[in-house]
This record gives C-alpha cells, structure tokens and sequence, in this order.
C-alpha cells in the first residue's frame, strides 16, 4: 500500500489512542496485552504507539481491524484537502463566515469517500465540530475535549490550530471556579505557537487573568499593526474590543483611544452587523461595571441599530434606563429568538417590559416569586437590589417587609435591621432606616 513514514507515525500514535479510550471505559480487550495478541509482540505495540514503524503494514490493518477501522493513504484526496485546508484557514482569519461554510462543507464531502480510514475520520471529526463551532454555538464535550487534548501534538501540524479554535472556548468554560485549571490548559495548548493570528487574540485574556498588563498591551499593540498589514479590519474590530474590555480597569487612558478607532472602523469598513451588535455590547457592559450609566446607555442604544447580542445585554440597558431616571424602553424579541433563552433570563427580560402604570406590589411580587430564586450573578443581583429599593420607597408593604426580611437576608446576605410588625407600625422612620441599610 506504500503508506508514507510520516503517516504511519501519525496512525500508529492515533492507535493508541484509541486502544487506551476504549480501555479506559473498561474494555479489558484493548490492554496492551490483548490487543497485541497474535498479532505483534508487546514491545512493537509500544513502538507503534509512540510513533516508531512497523516492518510490516499488515500489524496496522489487524490492529486497527480491531478498531473498526480501515487503513490507508490517499494522496490525492490529500492534496485536495490541503488546498481547502489553506483557504478554510484563510477564511476563520478574516472571519469571512461564508467562505468557511463552504468550505468546510467541500472538506467533509470530500472526508465521505474515505471517513472509514484512520485519520481521515479523525479530519472529518475536528472539521464537522469546526462547523458546529461557528454555525451552531456548538462546544465540544469533555469527551471529545480530552480526545483533541491527546492528539494535539500527536496529529499533524497542519491541524493544531484548528484543535486550539475548538479547546479554547471549553476551556474557559470549564475553568470557571478553577483558575489553576485554566492556566495549565492554556498553557498546554501554547496558544503563542499559533500560526493564525486571530488565535493570539485569546492569549490577551491569558494576560489578564495573570495580571500580566504589559504583555497584554504590548500583544495588543502587536495585533492592531500586524491586523492593519493585512487590512484585517474585522480582527482590528476584535482587538480594539479586547483592548477596551480588559484594559478600561487597569488604565482608562490605555483603552479610551481605542473607542474612537471603533467608531472609525464601523464608519469606514463594511464590517458584519453580527460583529459590531457584540463591540458595542461588550462596551457597554463595561461601562455599566464601572457604573458609568450615561456612556453605558450611549453604546447600548448603538448595539440596537445593528441588533442585540444577548437578554442579559439588554437588561443591563434597562437597568441603565432606570437609574438614569428615564422611561424604559426595550426590543420586541421574536419568539424563536426569546425561547432559547434559560428561564432566569426570560424572566429577567420580562420584568422590565412590565407597563410603567402596572401597581408597585405587583413588580414586588414578581421579583420576589420569579426572579429572586434564579439570582446568582453579582451584577444582576445588584439590578435587582436597585429596584426593590426603588419600589420599596415607592411604596411601603409591611407584609412585603416580612417577606423580605426572611427571604432576602438568607438569599442575598443583607444587612437588615432587625424590626417586628409592632414596631414597623410605629414607626416607619424605622423602616426606611431598615430600606437604607439595603446594602451587602
């Protein structure tokens, strides 16, 4: 059959693999021992799987038959792969989405003719999750993560890049209460090696995460010129985001040039509405962080002529409206788009499309019963504190204070002044003293 040295390295490392996944789930038939037997000894096993040659192709074909795979090489398929290889990687460098699409849709068409072979269904593997990635939001299990995980540096070359744009977003997820976690499998994936560009830009939330501002800056600095080179803009936009985002608490003056260079961009450039809705939001969301709620309105408003980037987007804005003291406004949100929201959410959403005339005890009522039991994240709980308060002053309800008093100060940790019916009857002076205290 004549397979290539370098591809039989590559399917032997890939065999064990495989052998130890199907062992790990308690296959006692894929041990080193087992697998091997009558078909090679032991120790050309191991020098298989550590990448070292066999003499003879047949070991491959028995132990991947064991594997319900084929063995083979197809050089010409190959070379049609490399050549799409090249374009897909220049389309996820300037975020052309219909380019990847089709792309991507030539490679698997292509992968159909041989997704029985080794490697070849590994490529088809990482290039449907590619497609998931950008057209479905689609993250990868744990499952498959640990997979990519051991093939990384055992796969080709090639492909690495495309392994770091699927292991990266589950890393973040995973490594959200376990900050070690995240700086071992950042590390591990050395995001530095990346030959796309667009790749280096999550090393900026390495950075911060580190504290390592200057390095942040200077790979920002080092984004923007290369991105420009290129004419790149909708990388520059990513960058000029990523600037803002992670540099406005660490040196406002670092990130208020970048504002105007936004601006610049979306004036300038035919750049996706998709893209500019998640600037502005990611902005504004910053801006309402630092409780800056005049500019954070200014960039949510401009979020809503390209769009709006998520629910929690827009109950920021509200929240914004609100203590701003002015009428609050929001979208009308198609059904298919409101439903794939979690209920937290949606309820969230829902409270602040409430009629400006609908009774003070019913907003009461609603936050209490359908918001207060889904309340976990600092900001919101701040937004809603704020508007209890509000609502509170509006209108005093000595049966909504009790609730409160039992309910909020398990929930929420308040500090409440401890007052009985008796004496909120006397005294309701005492009362708004309780309401002042509404503060962690």
């Amino acid at each position: 059959m004549n397979v290539s040295r370098d591809r039989l390295s590559v399917i032997g490392k890939l065999i064990g693999i495989y052998r130890e996944e199907r062992r790990m789930n308690t296959q006692n038939s894929f041990t080193l021992k087992k697998f091997c037997d009558g078909i090679c000894s032991i120790n050309t096993l191991k020098n298989i799987e550590a990448g070292g040659l066999s003499r003879s192709e047949d070991v491959y074909i028995e132990l991947l038959d064991k594997l319900d795979l084929k063995f083979g090489e197809f050089p010409v398929i190959d070379e049609v792969l490399d050549r799409l290889l090249m374009k897909l990687y220049k389309a996820i460098e300037f975020y052309d989405i219909d380019e990847i699409e089709l792309v991507s849709d030539k490679m698997i068409r292509v992968l159909k003719e041989v997704n029985k072979y080794v490697y070849y269904s590994e490529v088809e593997s990482i290039v449907n999750d590619l497609r998931d990635y950008y057209f479905k939001d689609g993250y990868i299990d744990d499952v498959v993560y640990q997979k990519y995980r051991s093939i990384l540096y055992q796969f080709e070359l090639k492909y690495m890049d495309l392994l770091r744009i699927l292991m990266f977003p589950k890393i973040e997820c995973n490594s959200i209460n376990n900050h070690n976690e995240y700086i071992e499998e950042i590390e591990f994936i050395k995001l530095s090696d990346a030959k796309l560009s667009c790749i280096r830009l999550n090393l900026l939330h390495y950075y911060y995460t580190q504290n390592k501002y200057l390095e942040m800056k200077n790979e920002i600095e080092s984004l923007e010129s290369h991105f420009m080179r290129e004419s790149n803009h909708i990388r520059l936009l990513d960058t000029y985001n990523y600037a803002i985002v992670m540099l406005t608490d660490v040196n406002i003056d670092w990130s208020s040039k970048y504002l105007n260079r936004i601006e610049e961009l979306v004036s300038e450039c035919n750049l996706p509405k998709i893209k500019i809705c998640e600037v502005y939001a990611n902005i504004g969301c910053i801006f309402h962080m630092i409780k800056d709620y005049a500019k954070s309105l200014v960039y949510y408003e401009k979020m809503l002529t390209y769009g709006f980037n998520t629910l929690t987007n827009l109950i920021y804005m509200a929240d914004c409206q609100n203590r701003l003291g002015r009428p609050i406004k929001m979208p009308i949100i198609e059904n298919f788009e409101y439903d794939k929201y979690p209920i937290d959410l949606k309820c969230m959403f829902k409270y602040f499309t409430l009629s400006e005339d609908t009774p003070v005890f019913i907003k009461q009522n609603y936050i209490l019963k359908k918001i207060l039991p889904y309340l976990h994240d600092k900001e919101l709980i701040e937004i809603f504190r704020f508007e209890l308060l509000k609502l509170l002053i509006t209108r005093i309800n000595i049966n909504f204070y009790m609730f409160l008093r039992q309910e909020f100060s398990k929930n929420f940790k308040l500090k409440l002044t401890v007052l009985s019916k008796k004496a909120f009857n006397r005294s309701k002076k005492s009362f708004m003293l309780t309401v002042s205290l509404f503060i962690e």
